[in-house]
């Protein structure tokens, strides 16, 4: 079966860590895995190049939402509302978080207890 690619592609992965542990994990990545940071808050979060163009690995702070050890991983998508149409008939389930710009994002359990945020990107580029 060839995958849909029409909707959007990964983006990234978010491990969060716990309060004032950002530093530390980020340096495994960094010092002992060599990755390149493409984007950094000291003490928050640190964002690696994968060396793949299309996927980086976040460290970032624990949340109220996101306790130390959750993963997130991140589709960037034009169409982020088709895909949570469409996502619980393969079991997962969806909710719409509030974001600061007023609108919602869809957020996705997936049956392995992972979530999966759709960022809405009108400009992302699909590979077909």
């Amino acid at each position: 079966m060839t995958p849909n690619r029409s909707h959007g592609q990964f983006h990234n992965a978010t491990v969060y860590v716990k309060t004032g542990e950002v530093n530390r994990a980020a340096a495994i990545y960094r010092d002992l895995l060599g990755l390149p940071v493409i984007f950094a808050e000291p003490g928050h979060i640190a964002c690696f190049s994968t060396e793949s163009n299309t996927i980086a690995l976040c460290v970032h702070e624990e949340e109220p939402d996101h306790p130390a050890g959750t993963i997130e991983l991140f589709f960037w998508t034009p169409h982020p509302e088709a895909i949570a149409s469409r996502a619980e008939t393969v079991g997962c389930t969806v909710a719409f978080a509030q974001m600061a710009d007023g609108g919602t994002e869809p957020r996705l359990r997936l049956t392995n207890g992972v979530d999966l945020r759709l960022h809405r990107r009108e400009d992302q580029q699909v590979p077909k």
